[in-house]
């Protein structure tokens, strides 16, 4: 509402409304498209070409703070096409690269961000939410895979290798191995790379069980079958 108000206010200056923007949108929020393209008309009037022209900045900063923030990720490119060419290249360039490589609804990927952008370290913290999102289906392989009693035996996991993290794996900060912990506060400088993987969604426990089970089966049907050729062998020396 405030931001509303602000951006609707005819004599507010394009640094008012930038002061708004950042006072406002904290690394917490976010915003529907349609919020945000209301909110962006409230900047474009087109019927005040002096009003237009001097409020452009604000513009850039508002497509720029809100562009990771948007939770209709699949068509937030379409806020790209509201502003000017010019505009659009300041965002572009504001944002980098890495922002359009980013997809929230496929992650899996390579990436080499700079925590001192503000737009590169918005994705850092986009990912820490994609990984906690996934915290019940990593614990559910956790759990699977160290069984002891489960066919092929326990698998080693990152309780025994940092390296074999499921999700955020072989990751460096500013050239140092850097080992990800819940709670991590995310710093405003140095360069974060990292692999992330984004894993399925959690079975459903039926689901989970029926696969236990199958699992289970074929390896007592392979040792009944590793018997019996024993069987046959000692049948043969005898």
């Amino acid at each position: 509402e405030i931001l509303h108000d602000t951006f609707a206010d005819r004599s507010a200056s394009s640094e008012s409304c930038i002061e708004a923007i950042n006072t406002i949108i904290g690394s917490d929020s976010f915003i529907s498209l349609e919020q945000m393209v209301a909110l962006l008309a409230l900047l474009s009037d087109p019927t005040d070409a002096v009003r237009l022209s001097s409020l452009s900045a604000a513009r850039v900063a508002f497509v720029t703070r809100c562009y990771h923030k948007v939770l209709d990720t699949d068509n937030k490119v379409e806020i790209l096409n509201k502003t000017n060419s010019e505009e659009r290249s300041a965002v572009e360039k504001a944002l980098g690269s890495a922002s359009f490589d980013f997809t929230p609804n496929n992650p899996t990927g390579f990436y080499k961000l700079d925590l001192g952008e503000p737009s590169q370290r918005e994705i850092v913290l986009r990912l820490i939410e994609i990984k906690n999102e996934m915290g019940d289906r990593e614990y559910q392989l956790e759990e699977f895979y160290g069984n002891e009693k489960r066919a092929g035996g326990r698998r080693e996991d990152s309780t025994d290798c940092a390296d074999l993290e499921r999700v955020w794996r072989n990751s460096k900060l500013t050239g140092s191995r850097f080992t990800y912990k819940d709670g991590w506060k995310v710093p405003y400088s140095g360069i974060l790379e990292v692999d992330f993987v984004q894993i399925s969604k959690p079975l459903d426990a039926d689901v989970k069980s029926y696969y236990a089970k199958c699992e289970s089966r074929m390896f007592d049907d392979f040792l009944k079958f590793v018997e019996k050729c024993k069987g046959e062998e000692n049948k043969l020396i005898s």
